[in-house]
């Protein structure tokens, strides 16, 4: 993009609804891009994460998908375990343990979807700064 634009006074507004537009477009395709790449990543720090632990097995581990849907102001991920689901919050949280009808304790939790997820903000922030910078 050039650092100075010409124009008429009459087509001052359209240059200007154009130049707002073509970087709307720009940080729409940034945050799209840095969306789906950290989805990756926060996938492979899940799968790490469990694997590490130890915890569900290899079923359990492996079973961690990505759901992307694509809507009108941009593209949204959701990560989720299409293997055994209900384990997911079983492990993070903790659950009751019953044995022949009676209560055996308490199982712990194995928080490691919490974890994973602490730094995403700030992680998602410099990924669509880093893919304006690109796209500028």
């Amino acid at each position: 993009m050039s650092d100075t634009i010409r124009c008429d006074v009459d087509d001052m507004q359209s240059e200007l609804m154009q130049l707002l537009k073509d970087y709307g477009d720009k940080a729409t395709k940034a945050i799209n891009l840095a969306v789906e790449d950290e989805a990756n990543d926060l996938r492979k720090r899940i799968r790490q994460e469990a694997g590490s632990a130890g915890i569900g097995g290899k079923r359990y581990k492996g079973g961690w998908q990505i759901d992307k849907q694509v809507r009108a102001m941009g593209v949204q991920c959701t990560i989720y375990n299409g293997s055994v689901p209900g384990l997911v919050h079983l492990l993070e949280k903790g659950h009751r343990v019953v044995a022949y009808k009676k209560n055996r304790g308490q199982a712990p939790a194995f928080a490691h979807v919490g974890p994973s997820t602490q730094n995403l903000d700030s992680e998602l922030e410099e990924k669509i700064q880093k893919n304006l910078d690109l796209l500028s």
